[in-house]
């Protein structure tokens, strides 16, 4: 109740100055009036000053009601989240996960593991001055794998029951046709990182991707919402010769 009446009361007191300045302005063209000019032309002029000095008092009215919503709408449109996917890999939740380069000769960045089993975080950052609201975060591997959340449940990140379809455009960036995937859940606040896990045992050594997709209000640009890595998983003498 407090804070309300707290914000409240700068309109209450643009009001207030309103009236007495209209008052004022009224009572002096008034008095002008009964000392100039004959009756009839008083009785307009004294009419006209009444009706000018009502538009202006609304008018004023108008603008202090309006523009404190106007310069919040104004600012609203300036404001917009900010997002890029970062990805990170473990062999296990023991070992200090490596962040995996955007940069890649191989169009795809790409990462190598030892063994056939390893951990992702994929990381959605916002570097904006908005939050992008009702955040939808999906995170793929082929559906040859074997695919767990890694998440405690408040985080709101499940595994869906049936595997997808990719897209031709997906297909042709590289995506295997059928993808396992995660689902997850948040509201991104601006400067944030926000981390999802998920764990990944593969059926053999080889190249396997990894694609994760954001949505969210606003919509974003392909830039900020698909992420992909390639990550080979290689038997640990080859891996350990190659270190």
């Amino acid at each position: 109740m407090k804070a309300g009446l707290k914000r409240l009361w700068p309109y209450i007191a643009g009001l207030i100055i309103v009236l007495i300045v209209t008052g004022r302005l009224g009572d002096y063209l008034y008095h002008r009036s009964r000392i100039s000019g004959p009756p009839a032309g008083r009785t307009y002029s004294g009419f006209a000053a009444a009706m000018s000095l009502l538009a202006f008092s609304a008018a004023v009215i108008a603008v202090t009601l309006t523009l404190p919503s106007f310069i919040s709408w104004a600012r609203t449109q300036f404001q917009r989240p900010r997002m890029k996917l970062f990805f990170e890999v473990a062999e296990t939740s023991s070992t200090i996960p490596r962040l995996v380069p955007k940069d890649s000769t191989h169009g795809v960045p790409q990462t190598m593991i030892n063994g056939t089993g390893f951990i992702v975080r994929v990381n959605a950052r916002n570097d904006g001055n908005a939050p992008l609201r009702n955040a939808l975060i999906n995170i793929h591997v082929p559906v040859e794998c074997e695919l767990q959340v890694a998440d405690v449940p408040i985080r709101q990140h499940y595994l869906a029951v049936l595997p997808t379809d990719m897209s031709e455009e997906d297909q042709e960036a590289g995506d295997p046709e059928y993808m396992a995937f995660s689902v997850g859940y948040d509201t991104m606040a601006a400067n944030t990182d926000n981390y999802f896990h998920v764990r990944v045992k593969v059926p053999t050594f080889g190249t396997y991707r990894v694609v994760a997709y954001l949505f969210g209000d606003p919509p974003l640009d392909k830039s900020g919402s698909i992420g992909r890595i390639d990550v080979v998983a290689t038997a640990p003498s080859l891996s350990a010769e190659q270190s």
